[in-house]
């Protein structure tokens, strides 16, 4: 994959910059470049796979009709994109290869989940989660060449989020830790990790009902999809609030990390 976006810019502008994170939208200098599907699905696609051969990217973008016409469309295609966006593309005779100088906002994955693991700036683990929350890789789009990058790519969102939510609750930031392990349920309903890290911020909050709350919903969830109870890590969580008293909110910001 391409070049990724600083965490800390992810609203900040190149002079290409491809997004796939919630909808595709190329970028020229700040100028939106419109293309036909067709065209699109090229482009996702290169991103996504990096330096494939021009053969393999065709094979799967149009499989129906057979190599020769697969490989006439594809050349098709990238004539449309030359024509549009000259430096969108570089010269190779075997792979489709985008500019280096393309920013790709799924790119920064990778770099998002080593930050969290190593960074003590509290605003650099707010802008993960700002990435990781609207992180799914072309939602809308159902192509079958792309199942398995976007589970991949919601396995690695899930991993994130889960410990944003760790490390917030460790900090003692309630607010931040309910919001990271809200969004790492919603990834993932079926993960009981999500659910431990989404009571343990609410108790953090010093909201007893609404960890209880959480445990009902994780409990009816794994019933319904799995039909299997919660495990012994779960349900010990629930014991643990309903034994504790009374308890005050706490909703405090961290300035930073020590």
């Amino acid at each position: 994959m391409q070049r990724g976006l600083s965490p800390l810019a992810f609203d900040v502008h190149a002079g290409l910059e491809l997004r796939l994170l919630g909808h595709w939208d190329l970028k020229e200098n700040n100028q939106s470049i419109e293309f036909p599907h067709r065209v699109q699905r090229v482009i996702a696609l290169a991103a996504i796979t990096d330096r494939a051969p021009r053969n393999y990217i065709a094979e799967l973008l149009w499989p129906e009709g057979g190599p020769g016409q697969a490989r006439t469309n594809l050349r098709v295609n990238i004539c449309h994109i030359r024509r549009r966006t000259p430096d969108l593309l570089c010269p190779s005779m075997d792979a489709l290869l985008l500019s280096p100088n393309l920013l790709v906002d799924a790119a920064s994955m990778e770099e998002v989940l080593a930050s969290i693991e190593r960074c003590n700036d509290l605003p650099t683990l707010v802008a993960n989660l700002q990435y990781l929350t609207r992180a799914d890789l072309l939602p809308a789009w159902c192509e079958t060449w792309l199942v398995q990058a976007q589970e991949s790519f919601r396995q690695s969102k899930l991993k994130g989020l889960e410990k944003l939510a760790g490390r917030f609750i460790g900090i003692g930031d309630a607010d931040l830790a309910v919001d990271a392990a809200q969004a790492a349920v919603c990834t993932e309903p079926l993960s009981e990790r999500g659910y431990c890290l989404l009571m343990r911020a609410h108790v953090l909050a010093g909201n007893r009902a609404l960890a209880l709350q959480a445990y009902e919903r994780a409990v009816e969830t794994l019933r319904q999809s799995l039909d299997v109870e919660p495990s012994v890590a779960l349900q010990q969580i629930m014991l643990d609030v309903r034994s504790r008293g009374p308890a005050s909110p706490s909703h405090r910001r961290v300035a930073g990390l020590a």
